[in-house]
């Protein structure tokens, strides 16, 4: 009872969220305090559910949140402390002249068929050197010393000019290189630079950041940065007590209310599914090291364990979307499920065999 009141394991259906937390109602005579785990599109999703209030825009043309009245306070909080990109093409997109499927070929020769990290980060500075005309500080875009609002305001106006660094990264992911990767890059990117990739595909309409941004104008709105160690949420009656470390020391952020909305969160075993445990417990499905579970992306087919601890293609088990190993790392979701969907319809449909119609049925 006390969880469900408190702590919510998911964002959605968003609506019933709203029906139990109601951001306009005080607690104790003062504004509730929502604790949103994770910044990502979920939790963008969540942030907006709660804000009750109205947008319009200003003589200026700015956008700005009024609130109407009593209004909770919504914190939220990730391991980078960021939101995601924003989106915004140039007119004119670039087109990839050093990180080609000939260049990658390249790669693979030289390294007992493997992609590279560190080669394809060559690959990626060349092409930003082409179209900057000198050398690109990466390190700059993609870890500025910024606060989150700073960096959400930068980036509309990068979107609305045409961002050419998220344009060339959306065609890279087309490549779909993380299933081509040597495995110590592999483990590596999962574990180290998933979430700032996933922060720089996964991009949000520009209608969405300049919310945000009205919220965090109004004060509604506020952000904490988690690190990358280790949290951990206390449960109490009146309260939740979310703890994390930074610099070796241990910091707590206290909310009336927690909704898990980390979209990243693929380690398998955390999935309240009572279904999914058993199919573990069974072996039907293998947990993944990356996140996930294992896939042959081929045929979609859910690898399996076997009576002798072999792993072996499933013969009843699909899957596509984000149960699959470090799927938002490998392709672009939208043009993946399509690909996937059909591959699957194609080898259910295989050996269906249709009889012509006789002569004279309607």
């Amino acid at each position: 009872e006390l969880k469900t009141r408190r702590y919510f394991e998911k964002p959605y259906p968003a609506l019933s969220l709203l029906d139990t937390i109601k951001p306009s109602v005080l607690i104790n005579k003062r504004p509730k305090r929502i604790l949103v785990r994770g910044m990502g599109l979920s939790a963008l999703d969540t942030i907006l559910t709660f804000a009750t209030g109205a947008f319009y825009r200003d003589k200026q043309g700015i956008l700005r949140y009024d609130p109407g009245g009593s209004h909770a306070h919504i914190l939220a909080a990730s391991r980078s402390g960021y939101f995601p990109i924003v989106r915004g093409i140039p007119s004119t997109p670039p087109e990839l002249k050093y990180f080609t499927p000939e260049a990658l070929a390249t790669v693979k020769e030289r390294n007992h068929g493997y992609l590279v990290l560190s080669e394809l980060k060559k690959l990626f500075e060349q092409e930003l050197k082409e179209h900057f005309g000198q050398d690109f500080d990466l390190t700059g875009y993609f870890l500025p010393k910024l606060t989150a609002k700073e960096k959400l305001r930068q980036d509309i106006e990068k979107a609305k000019r045409g961002n050419v660094v998220y344009a060339i990264c959306r065609r890279i992911l087309a490549l779909q290189l993380f299933s081509q990767l040597q495995p110590e890059d592999k483990e590596y990117f999962a574990k180290s630079l998933r979430t700032l990739f996933l922060q720089n595909v996964a991009a949000m309409p520009v209608i969405n950041a300049e919310k945000i941004l009205a919220l965090f104008d109004a004060g509604i709105l506020s952000t904490a940065s988690l690190g990358y160690g280790g949290t951990n949420v206390t449960l109490g009656r009146e309260k939740l007590v979310l703890e994390y470390s930074e610099s070796g020391k241990t910091l707590r952020i206290s909310a009336d209310y927690m909704v898990q909305a980390a979209g990243d969160e693929l380690d398998i075993s955390h999935n309240p599914d009572p279904f999914i445990h058993f199919l573990v417990k069974q072996g039907e499905i293998i947990p993944d090291a990356s996140g996930g579970i294992k896939v042959n992306l081929n045929t979609y087919t859910v690898l399996r364990r076997s009576n002798t601890g072999r792993e072996e293609e499933s013969g009843l088990i699909y899957a596509l979307g984000m149960p699959v190993m470090n799927w938002a790392a490998e392709r672009d979701f939208a043009s993946a499920s399509i690909k996937a969907a059909y591959v699957i319809a194609t080898d259910w449909t295989k050996d269906l065999k249709i009889k012509p119609p006789q002569p004279g049925s309607s």
